[in-house]
């Protein structure tokens, strides 16, 4: 926690930055309600879409939704063609999430609109600015976000073809690796 004593110059920038954060995310979110179905979730479509596979648990822990909740989303985004349920390969107890093609399609359409609303909101910024914000925001990702649950939450609406040098990456790429080492190990 900040001492306010200390440090006002930081609790000024604290300020701002989440006034700015509450922004892209008021206009985003307004911008990407009218993509998708309304009762289906955007940012669940365009998650399944970024980590494709991912499980029902993930998938509510990265939408800060409940098992049923989750089970329920999942079940809306079956029964309106744009996500399938298969069994995990990792653990064939779990229940892997897939976009179908009309899913993939509305996922990209979230992706496009979320990019423009951002872009619109940063254009005012000179290239140097923008650089420096891209900066900050990969540093600030870099050490605030360490687990795999985390980085889901984080990046549930990224479009991956767009982020080439990802600050959140190596999670991925470490639980992915663990992932695989646990598949490959034997019995004690």
């Amino acid at each position: 926690m900040i001492d306010a004593s200390n440090a006002p110059g930081l609790l000024r920038v604290a300020n701002l930055f989440g006034a700015v954060s509450q922004a892209v995310d008021d206009a985003v979110s307004d911008a990407i309600s009218s993509q998708s179905p309304s009762n289906i979730s955007p940012a669940a479509l365009s998650l399944v879409g970024h980590a494709e596979g991912i499980t029902i648990a993930q998938i509510g822990r990265a939408l800060g939704l409940s098992h049923p909740g989750t089970v329920r989303l999942v079940d809306r985004m079956v029964a309106a063609g744009l996500a399938e349920r298969k069994t995990s390969p990792a653990d064939a107890r779990a229940v892997s999430v897939h976009l179908t093609a009309e899913g993939r399609e509305l996922a990209q359409q979230v992706a496009v609109k979320r990019l423009g609303v951002i872009g619109d909101l940063i254009s005012g910024l000179d290239p140097t600015e923008q650089e420096t914000l891209a900066s900050l925001a990969d540093r600030i990702l870099t050490t605030s976000v360490n687990t795999f649950d985390a980085g889901v939450r984080v990046c549930r609406l990224c479009e991956p073809s767009v982020c080439t040098d990802c600050p959140v990456e190596p999670v991925f790429v470490s639980h992915t690796e663990s992932l695989r080492e646990d598949s490959h190990a034997g019995p004690d």
